[in-house]
């Protein structure tokens, strides 16, 4: 975020592209050769950058800082996204996103939330939030009293006085037969195929099956509510500043009385 709010300063390019490095992105070190340009490094024309890395890093950097009409808590999950992969990192991409959309209520400025930002950096610790670690992942008593994020595969075997179920659109959990998508099973069938005396499914089996293991999944998410459950969604959606329709999951058509929205 500080490159893509001052990509024009030298000094905080190469900080940036020095954590990065640090997290395995780019070659190490090559900092200080950004340090050293008179002109600004984004600036520069990319054919006169020698050093490759250096090179990927230029084109990375004009990609990030094309992205600034972005909302600040849109670039986190959007950078979370193109550099990291595992569970327990992408869970906590979508924590700091709810942090940034929280401090940046009254101000949503990319000058305000990197600022904001900068301030809890040099606190110990943030109230009510809890960042998770590999050390940590089989460990369930470091989370009492804080809020966790999971998926609903993650969620079996545990339960919660309170579960919130956010966003339940029917992309994200079809319940419907008819909308259910054959993409990536029509290509998985494929390569059954290949083995000898496979039985290729219908259209229709595979939906079948995909709609059960829908149902399964979504049993584990609501059965893990001791004492409340909370399911909304959203019949409208705003995503890298474009408003767009949503679809409700179809278990809203089927719930009525005690359902908080």
């Amino acid at each position: 975020m500080k490159m893509i709010l001052l990509p024009f300063n030298n000094d905080v390019i190469a900080e940036g592209y020095k954590t990065l490095s640090e997290l395995g992105f780019y070659e190490r070190g090559r900092e200080k050769d950004i340090e050293k340009y008179e002109n600004a490094f984004i600036s520069l024309n990319a054919d006169n950058i020698e050093n490759v890395c250096l090179q990927q890093f230029y084109w990375d950097l004009n990609y990030w800082v094309s992205l600034s009409y972005l909302q600040p808590n849109e670039i986190a999950i959007k950078a979370g996204l193109q550099f990291f992969k595992s569970d327990i990192e992408k869970s906590n991409i979508y924590l700091i996103s709810t942090l940034i959309k929280r401090i940046c209520i009254k101000n949503d400025s990319l000058d305000y939330a990197v600022s904001t930002l900068n301030e809890l950096a040099k606190k110990p610790n943030l109230s009510g939030f809890k960042f998770f670690s590999e050390e940590d992942e089989d460990d369930k008593t470091f989370l009492q009293g804080k809020v966790q994020i999971m998926t609903m595969h993650k969620s079996k075997g545990d339960e919660f006085n309170l579960v919130f179920l956010p966003e339940l659109t029917d992309k994200n959990l079809t319940l419907g037969i008819d909308n259910i998508s054959l993409k990536s099973s029509s290509f998985i069938e494929s390569v059954k195929a290949l083995t000898p005396n496979n039985k290729r499914k219908t259209d229709f089996e595979l939906k079948q099956e995909i709609l059960s293991e829908n149902l399964r999944l979504l049993y584990v998410a609501i059965t893990r509510a001791k004492n409340q459950l909370f399911i909304t969604t959203s019949t409208n959606i705003k995503k890298y500043g474009k408003i767009s329709k949503n679809e409700p999951c179809k278990i809203f058509e089927e719930l009525s009385g005690g359902l908080i929205l």
